[in-house]
């Protein structure tokens, strides 16, 4: 995202998360650096990163995690199930005479099955590889 003014700024990106699936959710961000007095230094303050849940038009703050010591993070506390979603990144410009940008990833994966869930499409297999040989007709040979 690029400002090219100086000043506060609130940004809003969306996402959602498919029907079939839990996600869990992470990001990373960092800001860019300009000339400021001859010296090349980050122009940006990102203040606060919030998610929400978003139903019908109406915007529920989540719990998040947020840090930006040496390098920004952040991510929901709890895994997201199926929805609409967004995060809001708040912050300002530190040099009042020009703007800056910061750029940023958000990972989006699913839970990994618990090992019952293994165990059990291992058995369903099972019974049916069983159920298909029992069915095999030896005298056609």
């Amino acid at each position: 995202m690029t400002h090219s003014t100086a000043g506060t700024f609130t940004d809003t990106f969306l996402f959602s998360v498919d029907p079939a699936t839990q996600a869990w959710i992470s990001g990373t961000a960092v800001v860019g650096k300009t000339y400021i007095d001859g010296t090349r230094l980050a122009n940006y303050g990102i203040t606060d990163i919030t998610f929400f849940s978003e139903t019908g038009g109406v915007r529920t703050n989540l719990e998040t995690a947020f840090t930006s010591d040496g390098h920004i993070e952040f991510y929901p506390v709890e895994g997201l199930s199926a929805g609409n979603y967004g995060f809001t990144i708040s912050g300002n410009t530190i040099n009042g005479a020009t703007g800056g940008s910061y750029a940023g990833n958000l990972n989006v994966t699913s839970p990994v099955p618990e090992p019952a869930t293994y165990a059990m499409l291992g058995v369903g297999i099972g019974l049916l590889a069983f159920t298909a040989r029992r069915k095999t007709n030896n005298k056609l040979g």
